[in-house]
């Protein structure tokens, strides 16, 4: 995810799941390094302590052990990237120790420990990372930590992390995204003149698409921006240039062709009174889509106002839908029925097609999200994931959420 997004989705989720903000968080892991200090110097005195209580005792004294009881929070998880029913986890297992990857190829029910890619010379030894699922069986690995190189920052797997190897970046174009890959953003890979590329599940090349989406400004990230499914119908959001509104680009051919739909009656991103300052991505749509030409777009109209379109024709033609009181304005997710889900302040609303948005149950959705639900391809057993700090969680129907055993 583009800094950018991930700022705005921090700020988004608010009270609602109770995530801080971009600043909050980078305080609290201050205080979490300050911690972190404290509690080993603690642990260095306590069992100097224990051992200079034996010595002094003499030999006939029990020997102190010092034990110190684990931070609470730990382990931590990282991040989690489902590729199929392949999970790959990251975690830190205790404060200040080194990020350790586990990948398990059942859904959780196995793990097995992975070497992480090459570290960068100039990256953090934390080692905090993105892992994106390209494919079922391809993963990328984006080193995160400020300072990495460019050249080091990339890696891929094909073999479920027991080798890793830098993606060539190409610039041939391909003429469309194979089945069963995702697209990528190239800014995701560092690369600057294209907005849609495709790494080769074959080979680990990226490549740039020959035709690109026409007639808007984007910000596209094809990591976790787009809540759709991996094959089907491609969707890039951005905004169009002239009139300052939310578009969304399509193509039903796998990036052959694409059209582009301006949401007239959307607001422009523009300042509007009465309102806080908004950055500018608040103003860009969020998508989210099921199978076939299905999906259904978000827009800002005001502070607490999103309004809701539909399409069932990939995106030639749209219909205007509800508009949501309270709403977040994250895509949410589309169920196998094709009922979409939304986030609010405070609960979920469901609605189809252009129908009213109603209150639903998410049985054993957790309250403090990292991020907003994630789709896998199709075939796997449970394609949503969603985790949060400590814990993951699956779903078959995006309704009903099972905790993932984790390592």
């Amino acid at each position: 995810m583009l800094d950018s997004h991930f700022d705005r989705l921090r700020a988004e989720v608010g009270d609602a799941v109770r995530q801080p903000d971009f600043d909050s968080v980078r305080d609290r892991a201050a205080v979490r390094k300050r911690r972190r200090r404290t509690a080993a110097v603690v642990v260095a005195v306590l069992v100097a302590a224990g051992f200079g209580f034996a010595v002094n005792r003499g030999p006939a004294a029990p020997v102190q052990v010092a034990t110190v009881d684990p931070e609470p929070g730990y382990p931590r998880l990282i991040g989690l990237t489902s590729a199929g029913n392949d999970l790959y986890a990251l975690q830190e297992p205790r404060p200040d120790s080194a990020a350790e990857l586990h990948v398990s190829p059942d859904g959780g029910a196995t793990w097995t420990s992975r070497d992480l890619p090459p570290m960068a010379a100039d990256a953090d030894p934390s080692r905090e990372g993105t892992f994106t699922a390209l494919s079922t069986g391809l993963v990328l690995w984006r080193e995160n930590n400020v300072g990495a190189t460019e050249r080091d920052r990339f890696w891929i797997t094909r073999d479920g992390g027991r080798s890793w190897t830098r993606p060539e970046i190409g610039t041939q174009p391909v003429d469309t995204v194979p089945d069963g890959v995702r697209p990528v953003d190239c800014a995701l890979l560092g690369v600057t003149t294209c907005t849609v590329g495709v790494v080769d599940p074959d080979n680990g090349r990226f490549a740039p698409l020959r035709n690109q989406p026409t007639g808007l400004s984007t910000e596209f990230s094809g990591d976790v921006d787009l809540m759709v499914p991996f094959d089907g119908q491609l969707w890039v959001p951005g905004m169009d240039p002239d009139t300052e509104r939310p578009a969304m680009a399509s193509s039903s051919d796998r990036g052959r062709t694409w059209h582009t739909h301006v949401f007239t009656d959307a607001v422009p991103d523009e300042p509007r009174p009465g309102d806080d300052v908004m950055p500018s991505s608040r103003f860009l749509p969020e998508v989210a889509a099921g199978s076939g030409g299905a999906a259904y777009v978000l827009t800002f109209r005001s502070k607490d106002l999103i309004d809701v379109h539909h399409t069932t024709d990939g995106g030639l033609t749209w219909q205007v839908g509800d508009t949501i009181q309270g709403a977040l304005l994250m895509a949410g997710l589309v169920t196998p029925d094709g009922t979409h889900v939304v986030p609010r302040r405070t609960d979920f609303v469901a609605g189809q097609g252009t129908g009213r948005y109603t209150p639903v149950t998410m049985r054993g959705f957790p309250r403090n999200p990292l991020y907003q639900v994630r789709i896998s391809e199709p075939g796997t057993t449970a394609p949503y994931v969603v985790v949060t700090e400590t814990a993951a969680y699956r779903s078959e129907n995006g309704l009903t959420w099972q905790q993932i055993r984790l390592p």
